[in-house]
């Protein structure tokens, strides 16, 4: 019974994708919806973030945030005239173009075999398949519109920008018998 196993494995470690911060207010005043959003926010890096670093958050920790939203300001001179980070109708935000990433991957894939001779010409394999072994939620599809943040007064978890709005798949299992002859 312990001879003959084989083991295989794929094991991915990756980056997470660029997201794309943008926003529907249109303080650009660009009025071009046909492929994205209009508009870009600006970088807030004052009040404890550091200049030219985005802070990231854990989405399992944070409510499936993947940043900080306070980090970011869509509030120009008209709509918001007490903000003192306000920026003036047709100003282009600061904010760089691919600022945010997407959760990375960390992913476990292995399989197990066993061959049984069963006759001459006959035999018989088990396998065993098991995606993503250590069941580690991963997540993806990260909502980069700023338009849809939420408020302070709810951690921004009733809008979704900085949410992840999808989980890869959890652990699976599959069982196969294959007969050869």
């Amino acid at each position: 019974m312990l001879n003959g196993w084989q083991v295989s494995g794929i094991v991915t470690y990756q980056t997470g994708f660029p997201v794309r911060i943008t926003s529907s207010n249109d303080n650009e005043e660009f009025y071009s919806t046909f492929f994205e959003a209009p508009g870009q926010p600006n970088w807030n890096t004052g009040a404890g973030y550091i200049p030219g670093r985005l802070l990231r958050w854990n989405p399992k920790t944070h409510g499936g945030l993947t940043f900080d939203p306070n980090q970011f300001d869509n509030c120009n001179n008209v709509d918001c005239p007490a903000d003192p980070s306000a920026v003036q109708l047709g100003t282009i935000g600061n904010a760089p173009r691919s600022i945010c990433c997407q959760p990375g991957i960390a992913n476990w894939d292995m399989g197990f075999f066993k061959g049984f001779q069963l006759r001459e010409k006959l035999r018989m394999e088990f396998r065993a398949e098991l995606y993503n072994i250590w069941n580690h939620a991963q997540f993806y599809s990260v909502d980069g519109n700023i338009s849809n943040i939420g408020t302070a007064a709810n951690n921004y978890l009733d809008g979704t920008f900085g949410l992840a709005q999808k989980v890869r798949d959890p652990r699976q299992v599959q069982f196969a018998l294959k007969f050869l002859f």
